[in-house]
């Protein structure tokens, strides 16, 4: 499964019930400050408490412990540093508006998907349904419009488009498109 580091975080937080951030680093496989960072932000957010400290170590390290105060459910929550919860990414609410119009324009989908906070561009429509096209969870009808090919919706999560140009599935972690060699010289 494709998640990101975050996500693989949350998960470890919830399996472990209570934690330190080494915890957190060691079973989700990231940096110490990465773990620290997004802990910060959920005690600032109140969905992690802090309930004490631990010696560890053969020098006596003082380690805090904390656990989880409120349990969102197995999407990790979205919070900026300073503990503001964010509303899901403009990405993830087109995907499910995608699954509740089943046809659309681009220009319907970026309406339906923006927030009075956090508007969906149409570039960024027209970006992101033009890679879900590519990799078979869309199917265009006429210039501008889409269908959603329901058979490949293996999950809630909305598809990825990675930095090295290619669109996984957060679900199954399947590579579904990558861009040619010639599309990333234009």
């Amino acid at each position: 499964m494709a998640i990101s580091k975050r996500d693989q975080m949350w998960a470890a937080m919830r399996q472990l019930g209570s934690f330190t951030l080494v915890d957190v680093s060691r079973a989700a496989g990231v940096t110490e400050p990465a773990a620290t960072d997004y802990v910060k932000a959920l005690v600032l957010a109140g969905i992690v408490e802090k309930i004490g400290e631990m010696v560890m170590g053969p020098r006596g390290q003082k380690r805090r412990q904390y656990r989880l105060a409120r349990d969102l459910g197995v999407d990790a929550p979205r919070v900026a540093k300073d503990g503001r919860v964010l509303p899901p990414s403009g990405r993830q609410r087109m995907w499910r508006a995608m699954g509740i119009l089943k046809e659309f324009s681009v220009r319907d989908l970026a309406a339906t998907a923006s927030l009075p906070e956090a508007p969906v561009a149409l570039a960024e429509a027209v970006y992101y349904c033009a890679w879900l096209a590519r990799g078979g969870y869309l199917r265009p009808t006429t210039p501008g419009r889409f269908v959603a090919v329901e058979a490949l919706r293996f999950g809630p999560r909305a598809p990825l488009i990675q930095r090295i140009r290619r669109l996984v599935d957060a679900n199954t972690g399947e590579v579904m498109a990558e861009s040619a060699p010639a599309e990333e010289a234009s």
